[in-house]
This record gives structure tokens, C-alpha cells and sequence, in this order.
């Protein structure tokens, strides 16, 4: 008989509130000039609870939360931009 998977240490997406992920975990994504998605690994997905599908060709806006200011996003977006990364320093 086969043993069963062992559970994930991440929990699943809740409905609303905080995406976990640990803090070993990478997540990115990858835009055209106009911030329409071309690349983006399983755990932006996971995070963002979008498939693949949902996230390939749509603008990255579809990810912000209502909750996030728009000015917020427009810093991170400047950022890019300019050449420089956004990330954790």
C-alpha cells in the first residue's frame, strides 16, 4: 500500500486576507513594457491565486488588491521602470 504524501507546510490560499508562502520561497513575475504578464513561476500563482492560463496576457493590475492604494503601485511600477528591481533588501 503506498504511503500518502506528506502535507504541505504551506497552508492554502485563504479566501481573503495574507497569501502565505515561506520565506525561502521565490516568487516572481515578468512584464512587457505595459505590464502585461509574459512569465511568472507556480508560487506567484499560488500566491496571487490565479492559474497560468488566468495570468498569461493580462495586465499585472489583475493581481493588486482593492485594499492596496494605487499610489503604492504606481511606485512600484516607477521602480521597474527605472531599471531597478523591487524586492526585499
Amino acid at each position: 500500500m503506498p504511503t500518502p504524501p506528506a502535507p504541505s507546510p504551506i497552508p492554502p490560499r485563504p479566501a481573503s486576507g495574507a497569501a502565505p508562502f515561506l520565506a525561502d520561497e521565490l516568487f516572481f513575475s515578468r512584464t512587457d513594457p505595459r505590464g502585461v504578464i509574459l512569465a511568472a513561476n507556480p508560487v506567484f500563482e499560488r500566491v496571487c491565486a490565479y492559474s497560468w492560463a488566468q495570468l498569461e496576457g493580462a495586465p499585472h493590475r489583475i493581481i493588486r488588491h482593492p485594499d492596496m492604494p494605487r499610489g503604492v503601485f504606481w511606485l512600484l511600477w516607477d521602480t521597474l521602470k527605472a531599471g531597478r528591481p523591487m524586492g526585499p533588501t
